[in-house]
């Protein structure tokens, strides 16, 4: 059975991620030793963050026993992070840990997330921690989403503030991933220069051909024109080889050349029960939303169809100049795959560029 695509991978050994994984892993082996570092993953939409984030769990908690280093996962994009979620998270974390349990330590720290303030339950789960001799790796993926925080009547507590009780703990430590620079620069606030980043890298052309070829099999042939071509189509990123591979094993093509890459990925973006353009929707809808869906699309069809500078586009649309690159700006924060050169907007992603030149309103849209 072929793996889903829009399903993260949790293996212990993710192709190609290999010494990324080992980097993260001594994180934990470097708290329990004295030495914290909080790390943050970044790169675009189907890059693989997720699939690190939960891999790296596999083997942490493979040999948690032994290295009292446990990790936990939280996505707040589908948790929603009420105090009473919290509350149920951290008191399955203790259970689960078999760490010892102090019911007066309990009672304070249920209280305080009864408060809302979900930071001072973090620094009492760190002296439960403390005492325990177990060590914490907070795996947080998409954590600019955390801003929701602060738009619940019942949390007393910023994100900051929740960052900050991470930052200053001693058994506590986070690794989290965001789509764009920017967003994790505006999320965590003060605590952002006391953050090691690292930038996810796409896959190159022999991992794309390789990643092909494994996940299409050995009935199939992948030109080497034919992996370059894949490569620059999807610009390397692994749930985009994961769709074209699924593509190719609809065909009967038995030798890949680069023109049935080409063909395959035109065919999926346009047809409305193409693979690609699944994804495309989901790409629009998971980002657009956030900066106004109606004018974003608009602008968006506006980059595709020629090139306009900002100006032009101001024009074109009727609005003005700063209104539009404001809106530029934002859809390049939300991580939409957007890139301004010479003054000219572009969609850096070619597939999505291809989707939204061809897509009719209707398919746009759920």
């Amino acid at each position: 059975m072929k793996p889903n695509p829009w399903k993260p991978l949790r293996l212990k050994d993710l192709p190609f991620r290999d010494q990324l994984l080992a980097e993260l892993e001594a994180i934990g082996d470097s708290l329990r030793k004295g030495v914290k570092l909080n790390y943050l993953i970044y790169g675009p939409q189907g890059i693989g963050k997720t699939s690190v984030l939960l891999s790296l769990m596999e083997r942490l908690n493979e040999h948690g026993e032994v290295n009292h280093v446990r990790a936990i996962y939280l996505n707040p994009e589908w948790e929603l992070l009420t105090p009473s979620d919290f509350e149920a998270l951290l008191l399955d974390l203790l259970s689960r840990f078999n760490i010892r349990l102090d019911p007066y330590g309990i009672r304070r720290m249920i209280s305080e997330i009864n408060r809302g303030r979900l930071d001072g339950a973090l620094q009492l789960m760190d002296h439960l921690l403390k005492e325990s001799d177990i060590y914490l790796l907070l795996l947080i993926d998409d954590l600019p989403a955390l801003t929701r925080l602060s738009r619940y009547s019942d949390v007393r507590t910023t994100p900051q503030r929740f960052f900050d009780a991470i930052v200053e703990s001693d058994n506590i430590c986070m690794i989290a991933s965001a789509v764009t620079f920017q967003s994790l620069k505006r999320a965590l606030g003060k605590v952002f220069p006391f953050i090691t980043l690292r930038e996810l890298s796409p896959l190159n052309v022999g991992e794309v051909k390789v990643l092909l070829e494994d996940f299409i099999g050995g009935s199939f042939e992948v030109t080497d024109e034919a992996a370059y071509e894949a490569w620059r189509i999807t610009g390397g990123l692994p749930l985009y080889i994961h769709i074209l591979g699924l593509e190719l094993t609809r065909r009967s093509v038995k030798v890949i050349t680069a023109e049935h890459i080409r063909g395959i990925v035109r065919e999926s973006a346009i047809s409305p029960w193409g693979l690609f353009n699944l994804q495309m929707r989901l790409l629009h809808l998971k980002f657009t939303p956030k900066v106004g869906s109606g004018i974003s699309l608009r602008i968006l069809r506006e980059i595709v169809r020629g090139e306009y500078t900002v100006s032009e586009l101001a024009k074109r649309l009727g609005r003005h100049y700063q209104y539009i690159a404001t809106y530029l700006r934002r859809l390049r924060e939300a991580g939409l795959p957007i890139e301004i050169k010479d003054g000219i907007p572009k969609i850096k992603d070619e597939v999505y560029a291809l989707w939204l030149r061809n897509a009719s309103p209707c398919n746009i849209t759920f």
